[in-house]
């Protein structure tokens, strides 16, 4: 009698199984009676931890190299986005501040002709 059972992707746990392991690859779950899936778990994650540490296969050095490369190029993309993101709201804000400055100009300058001219000023709102 076994009592591990192969749970297929989607499929319901059976009635006091819980999860021992999930095989990601092949997508299903192997569960095992309640108290015993945990011990199962935990034997099986000391075993993975011992044996992958110790004598990578070239499956693992594949996977872990190219999990690492991806990892890099999407560290650097998301700098880079990263960076134009800031000069461009620096650019933005550069922007906001020499429209605001001309504006004030444009007020001054039409204050001091109103002033030249005898004309009460207008109030201002800031």
């Amino acid at each position: 009698m076994t009592f591990l059972k192969r749970i297929e992707e989607g499929a319901r746990l059976p009635l006091l199984y819980g999860t021992a392991w999930r095989d990601v690859e092949r997508d299903f779950t192997v569960c095992a009676p309640v108290p015993l899936n945990l011990g199962i778990q935990l034997a099986r994650r000391i075993w993975h931890w011992a044996v992958r540490w110790a004598w990578p296969s070239k499956y693992d050095k594949d996977i872990h190299a190219a999990f690492s490369a991806g990892y890099n190029r999407g560290w650097a993309s998301s700098e880079d986005r990263r960076k134009r993101e800031r000069d461009d709201a620096h650019r933005a804000i550069k922007w906001l501040i020499q429209e605001h400055r001309r504006k004030n100009e444009c007020i001054v300058a039409l204050e001091a002709l109103l002033d030249k001219i005898g004309a009460p000023a207008p109030d201002r709102k800031t």
